[in-house]
Protein backbone atom coordinates (compact mmCIF):
# COMPACT_ATOMS: atom_id res chain seq x y z
CA UNK A 1 0.00 0.00 0.00
CA UNK A 2 2.91 2.21 0.80
CA UNK A 3 4.28 1.60 -2.64
CA UNK A 4 1.10 2.79 -4.18
CA UNK A 5 0.92 5.88 -2.35
CA UNK A 6 4.46 6.83 -2.81
CA UNK A 7 4.39 5.82 -6.88
CA UNK A 8 1.03 8.40 -6.50
CA UNK A 9 3.03 11.35 -5.30
CA UNK A 10 6.29 10.70 -7.63
CA UNK A 11 3.93 10.90 -10.47
CA UNK A 12 1.88 13.77 -9.09
CA UNK A 13 5.21 15.36 -8.25
CA UNK A 14 6.43 14.82 -12.14
CA UNK A 15 3.46 15.96 -13.65
CA UNK A 16 3.60 19.36 -12.16
CA UNK A 17 7.69 19.86 -12.36
CA UNK A 18 8.09 19.29 -16.04
CA UNK A 19 9.31 22.08 -18.41
CA UNK A 20 6.78 22.64 -20.93
CA UNK A 21 8.41 22.47 -24.35
CA UNK A 22 6.90 26.28 -26.52
CA UNK A 23 5.31 25.94 -29.26
CA UNK A 24 7.32 26.29 -33.19
CA UNK A 25 6.10 29.51 -33.35
CA UNK A 26 6.55 30.92 -30.25
CA UNK A 27 10.24 30.08 -30.68
CA UNK A 28 10.54 31.02 -33.81
CA UNK A 29 9.72 34.80 -32.43
CA UNK A 30 11.66 34.68 -29.45
CA UNK A 31 14.83 33.36 -31.19
CA UNK A 32 14.90 36.80 -34.04
CA UNK A 33 18.10 38.32 -33.78
CA UNK A 34 19.60 41.62 -35.23
CA UNK A 35 23.34 42.10 -34.98
CA UNK A 36 26.43 44.28 -36.53
CA UNK A 37 29.21 46.87 -36.11
CA UNK A 38 29.12 50.72 -36.18
CA UNK A 39 32.27 51.63 -37.69
CA UNK A 40 33.77 54.88 -39.11
CA UNK A 41 33.32 55.88 -42.19
CA UNK A 42 36.36 55.85 -44.43
CA UNK A 43 38.71 53.97 -41.91
CA UNK A 44 36.50 51.26 -40.58
CA UNK A 45 37.50 51.88 -37.31
CA UNK A 46 35.17 50.51 -34.71
CA UNK A 47 32.85 53.45 -32.98
CA UNK A 48 32.25 52.51 -29.24
CA UNK A 49 30.27 53.66 -26.42
CA UNK A 50 27.18 54.99 -29.03
CA UNK A 51 23.15 54.32 -28.47
CA UNK A 52 21.53 52.05 -31.54
CA UNK A 53 18.21 52.63 -31.94
CA UNK A 54 15.41 50.27 -33.50
CA UNK A 55 12.64 52.62 -35.11
CA UNK A 56 9.24 50.14 -35.10
CA UNK A 57 5.49 51.23 -35.71
CA UNK A 58 4.79 47.27 -33.76
CA UNK A 59 7.01 46.81 -30.25
CA UNK A 60 8.97 49.20 -28.54
CA UNK A 61 12.64 48.50 -27.84
CA UNK A 62 15.04 49.80 -26.04
CA UNK A 63 18.52 50.90 -27.30
CA UNK A 64 22.21 48.91 -26.90
CA UNK A 65 24.87 50.42 -26.45
CA UNK A 66 27.82 49.58 -28.75
CA UNK A 67 31.07 47.98 -27.27
CA UNK A 68 34.47 48.19 -27.67
CA UNK A 69 34.51 46.42 -31.03
CA UNK A 70 31.25 48.58 -32.21
CA UNK A 71 29.20 45.80 -31.41
CA UNK A 72 25.66 45.36 -30.62
CA UNK A 73 23.23 43.09 -30.77
CA UNK A 74 19.11 43.14 -30.50
CA UNK A 75 17.73 39.70 -29.36
CA UNK A 76 14.22 38.11 -29.16
CA UNK A 77 12.96 40.24 -31.83
CA UNK A 78 9.43 39.47 -33.44
CA UNK A 79 9.04 39.54 -37.06
CA UNK A 80 8.34 43.40 -38.82
CA UNK A 81 10.07 46.48 -40.10
CA UNK A 82 12.49 47.56 -38.19
CA UNK A 83 15.17 50.87 -38.77
CA UNK A 84 18.35 51.26 -37.14
CA UNK A 85 19.53 54.67 -36.36
CA UNK A 86 21.54 57.00 -34.21
CA UNK A 87 20.05 60.29 -33.05
CA UNK A 88 21.57 63.14 -33.22
CA UNK A 89 22.84 64.21 -30.06
CA UNK A 90 25.21 61.02 -30.06
CA UNK A 91 27.94 63.26 -31.81
CA UNK A 92 27.65 61.04 -34.95
CA UNK A 93 25.72 60.68 -38.21
CA UNK A 94 24.56 57.66 -40.71
CA UNK A 95 22.19 56.82 -42.64
CA UNK A 96 19.04 54.86 -41.32
CA UNK A 97 19.42 51.06 -41.81
CA UNK A 98 16.26 49.85 -42.75
CA UNK A 99 15.36 45.54 -42.39
CA UNK A 100 12.38 43.38 -43.41
CA UNK A 101 12.68 40.46 -40.13
CA UNK A 102 10.96 36.98 -40.80
CA UNK A 103 10.18 34.91 -38.00
CA UNK A 104 13.20 33.16 -36.34
CA UNK A 105 15.70 34.97 -38.91
CA UNK A 106 18.91 35.94 -37.84
CA UNK A 107 20.03 38.97 -39.45
CA UNK A 108 23.82 39.46 -38.51
CA UNK A 109 27.09 41.02 -40.38
CA UNK A 110 25.30 44.00 -39.99
CA UNK A 111 27.84 47.32 -40.85
CA UNK A 112 26.45 50.67 -40.36
CA UNK A 113 28.87 53.31 -41.36
CA UNK A 114 29.04 56.78 -39.50
CA UNK A 115 30.85 59.56 -39.13
CA UNK A 116 31.18 62.50 -36.15
CA UNK A 117 28.64 64.90 -36.89
CA UNK A 118 29.36 69.27 -37.06
CA UNK A 119 27.55 71.61 -34.90
CA UNK A 120 26.88 75.11 -35.77
CA UNK A 121 25.82 77.06 -32.53
CA UNK A 122 24.22 80.70 -33.31
CA UNK A 123 21.64 83.52 -32.20
CA UNK A 124 18.79 85.40 -33.54
CA UNK A 125 18.04 88.24 -32.96
CA UNK A 126 16.10 91.20 -34.80
CA UNK A 127 16.46 94.33 -36.51
CA UNK A 128 17.10 96.46 -33.03
CA UNK A 129 19.60 93.73 -32.20
CA UNK A 130 17.28 92.08 -29.34
CA UNK A 131 17.63 88.08 -29.18
CA UNK A 132 14.22 86.43 -30.08
CA UNK A 133 12.98 83.28 -28.87
CA UNK A 134 10.56 80.81 -30.57
CA UNK A 135 12.11 81.05 -34.04
CA UNK A 136 12.55 77.66 -35.76
CA UNK A 137 16.20 77.31 -37.22
CA UNK A 138 16.30 74.90 -39.59
CA UNK A 139 20.29 73.97 -42.03
CA UNK A 140 19.54 74.38 -45.75
CA UNK A 141 21.87 72.07 -48.30
CA UNK A 142 23.03 72.05 -51.52
CA UNK A 143 21.80 69.00 -53.30
CA UNK A 144 24.57 67.34 -55.77
CA UNK A 145 21.72 67.29 -58.69
CA UNK A 146 21.38 70.77 -60.22
CA UNK A 147 22.90 72.52 -57.57
CA UNK A 148 19.56 73.99 -55.80
CA UNK A 149 18.95 74.24 -52.16
CA UNK A 150 17.09 71.14 -50.27
CA UNK A 151 16.13 71.58 -46.48
CA UNK A 152 17.59 68.25 -43.67
CA UNK A 153 13.86 68.16 -42.13
CA UNK A 154 15.28 65.99 -39.81
CA UNK A 155 17.35 68.84 -38.35
CA UNK A 156 15.36 71.36 -36.78
CA UNK A 157 16.03 73.85 -33.54
CA UNK A 158 14.24 76.10 -31.67
CA UNK A 159 15.80 79.60 -30.00
CA UNK A 160 15.09 79.56 -26.40
CA UNK A 161 15.12 82.73 -24.42
CA UNK A 162 17.86 84.29 -25.44
CA UNK A 163 18.05 83.79 -29.26
CA UNK A 164 20.71 81.07 -28.86
CA UNK A 165 20.19 78.04 -30.82
CA UNK A 166 21.86 74.54 -31.52
CA UNK A 167 22.36 72.45 -34.74
CA UNK A 168 24.07 69.23 -34.02
CA UNK A 169 24.77 65.64 -36.03
CA UNK A 170 25.39 67.37 -39.12
CA UNK A 171 27.12 65.54 -42.12
CA UNK A 172 29.90 67.41 -44.08
CA UNK A 173 28.45 69.59 -46.91
CA UNK A 174 27.90 73.12 -47.96
CA UNK A 175 24.94 74.83 -46.15
CA UNK A 176 23.07 77.75 -45.18
CA UNK A 177 20.55 78.30 -42.49
CA UNK A 178 17.14 80.00 -42.67
CA UNK A 179 15.03 81.27 -39.18
CA UNK A 180 11.38 80.47 -39.57
CA UNK A 181 9.86 83.19 -37.10
CA UNK A 182 6.24 82.21 -35.28
CA UNK A 183 3.43 83.33 -37.58
CA UNK A 184 1.52 86.21 -36.92
CA UNK A 185 -2.17 87.21 -35.81
CA UNK A 186 -3.91 88.76 -38.67
CA UNK A 187 -7.23 90.42 -38.71
CA UNK A 188 -9.36 89.73 -41.80
CA UNK A 189 -10.76 92.85 -43.58
CA UNK A 190 -11.79 92.88 -46.67
CA UNK A 191 -10.53 94.90 -49.81
CA UNK A 192 -11.34 95.23 -53.29
CA UNK A 193 -9.95 98.35 -55.67
CA UNK A 194 -13.51 99.96 -55.48
CA UNK A 195 -12.55 100.69 -51.86
CA UNK A 196 -8.95 102.02 -52.95
CA UNK A 197 -10.00 106.46 -52.62
CA UNK A 198 -11.21 105.80 -49.30
CA UNK A 199 -8.97 103.96 -47.60
CA UNK A 200 -5.85 101.02 -48.61
CA UNK A 201 -4.81 98.07 -46.44
CA UNK A 202 -2.31 99.36 -43.95
CA UNK A 203 0.84 97.11 -43.78
CA UNK A 204 2.32 96.00 -41.35
CA UNK A 205 6.20 95.88 -40.29
CA UNK A 206 6.83 92.01 -39.31
CA UNK A 207 9.55 89.36 -38.90
CA UNK A 208 9.85 87.29 -41.71
CA UNK A 209 11.44 84.33 -42.91
CA UNK A 210 15.09 85.16 -43.18
CA UNK A 211 18.26 83.28 -44.69
CA UNK A 212 22.06 83.25 -42.98
CA UNK A 213 23.04 85.80 -41.91
CA UNK A 214 19.60 88.32 -43.24
CA UNK A 215 18.52 87.45 -46.75
CA UNK A 216 15.42 87.48 -47.59
CA UNK A 217 16.22 84.45 -50.24
CA UNK A 218 18.40 81.65 -50.40
CA UNK A 219 19.45 82.84 -53.49
CA UNK A 220 21.28 85.66 -51.32
CA UNK A 221 22.30 83.87 -48.30
CA UNK A 222 25.66 83.36 -47.10
CA UNK A 223 26.75 79.69 -47.44
CA UNK A 224 29.61 77.99 -45.29
CA UNK A 225 31.37 74.36 -45.35
CA UNK A 226 31.06 71.85 -43.05
CA UNK A 227 33.75 69.12 -42.73
CA UNK A 228 33.16 66.14 -40.30
CA UNK A 229 33.13 66.75 -36.33
CA UNK A 230 33.72 70.35 -36.89
CA UNK A 231 32.29 73.11 -34.62
CA UNK A 232 30.74 76.40 -36.01
CA UNK A 233 30.08 79.38 -33.34
CA UNK A 234 28.30 82.42 -33.42
CA UNK A 235 26.48 82.00 -36.63
CA UNK A 236 24.33 84.77 -35.78
CA UNK A 237 21.09 85.84 -38.09
CA UNK A 238 19.08 88.79 -38.18
CA UNK A 239 15.44 88.95 -39.00
CA UNK A 240 14.52 90.63 -41.73
CA UNK A 241 11.41 92.55 -40.93
CA UNK A 242 9.82 94.73 -43.61
CA UNK A 243 6.32 95.99 -44.38
CA UNK A 244 3.97 92.97 -44.81
CA UNK A 245 -0.04 92.05 -45.99
CA UNK A 246 -2.05 89.35 -45.27
CA UNK A 247 -4.07 87.91 -48.88
CA UNK A 248 -6.82 85.76 -48.39
CA UNK A 249 -9.07 84.98 -51.15
CA UNK A 250 -10.59 81.90 -52.87
CA UNK A 251 -10.94 81.04 -56.95
CA UNK A 252 -13.85 80.65 -58.54
CA UNK A 253 -15.38 78.90 -61.55
CA UNK A 254 -13.63 75.90 -60.53
CA UNK A 255 -14.49 72.48 -59.98
CA UNK A 256 -13.67 70.72 -56.67
CA UNK A 257 -11.86 68.30 -58.86
CA UNK A 258 -9.97 70.87 -60.54
CA UNK A 259 -9.65 73.08 -57.55
CA UNK A 260 -7.37 70.27 -56.00
CA UNK A 261 -4.79 70.94 -58.79
CA UNK A 262 -4.56 74.90 -58.88
CA UNK A 263 -1.81 76.63 -57.59
CA UNK A 264 -2.17 80.18 -56.53
CA UNK A 265 0.85 83.05 -56.60
CA UNK A 266 1.16 86.48 -55.57
CA UNK A 267 3.74 88.68 -58.21
CA UNK A 268 4.42 92.32 -57.43
CA UNK A 269 2.30 94.59 -59.76
CA UNK A 270 3.70 97.75 -61.65
CA UNK A 271 3.31 99.93 -58.16
CA UNK A 272 4.56 99.95 -54.66
CA UNK A 273 1.61 97.70 -52.32
CA UNK A 274 -0.04 96.19 -55.28
CA UNK A 275 0.17 92.57 -56.81
CA UNK A 276 -1.92 90.27 -58.68
CA UNK A 277 -2.72 86.74 -58.59
CA UNK A 278 -1.47 84.43 -61.03
CA UNK A 279 -3.62 81.15 -60.99
CA UNK A 280 -1.74 78.01 -62.69
CA UNK A 281 -2.42 73.99 -62.33
CA UNK A 282 0.40 72.63 -60.78
CA UNK A 283 2.31 69.96 -61.65
CA UNK A 284 1.30 66.78 -59.84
Amino acid sequence: MRSYVFLLVLIMCSAQCQTVPSSPEATQLAGGLIEGRLIRFGTGEPIAGVDIWIMSTTKRVAPQKTDAQGHFRFEAMEAGRYGLALIPTSGYTARETLIVLKEGQKATGIEMRAFQGATVVGRVKDVAGQPVGGVMVSPLRIHLAGGRWGPIRSLLAVTDGVGEFKLVGLEPGRYTLVAEPKRLTIKRKTWTEKDEEKWAPEPRMADVRTYYPDAVSADLAATFTLEAGQALEMMDITLVRPETYCVRSRVNGATPQERSHLKVQIAAALYMGAAEARISRANN
